[in-house]
């Protein structure tokens, strides 16, 4: 198995045990950057609550901008999570607007 397929192995199970942090820390090592990737590094982001807000939110969002996207359904399904959160944290309704259509 490839070194770089060992680093993103070990960040899911980081991400799995809640420690988004040091998963986010792994991404640093990551020279081969593909879709599943890009996915789970938001996932990280926008759940790390050491990272100020705005930032987790607009960080996991631009991340979630994939190109020839193998996985659409799951990365709307993410773009949806990330403006779930983010509605409620701003309590914007253009937030939670947005999340139902990337649901939908």
């Amino acid at each position: 198995m490839r070194n770089e397929n060992k680093l993103i192995i070990k960040a899911k199970k980081l991400k799995n045990d809640y420690k988004f942090d040091e998963a986010l820390h792994i991404f640093e090592n990551v020279d081969e950057k593909n879709q599943d990737y890009y996915r789970l590094k938001a996932e990280c982001y926008y759940q790390d609550l050491k990272i100020p807000t705005k930032k987790r939110f607009s960080e996991a969002l631009q991340l979630l901008e994939i190109k020839d996207d193998n996985k659409p359904q799951e990365t709307l399904r993410l773009k949806g999570a990330v403006c779930k959160r983010k509605y409620q944290h701003s309590k914007d309704i253009k937030d939670l607007y947005r999340a139902i259509q990337y649901y939908e």
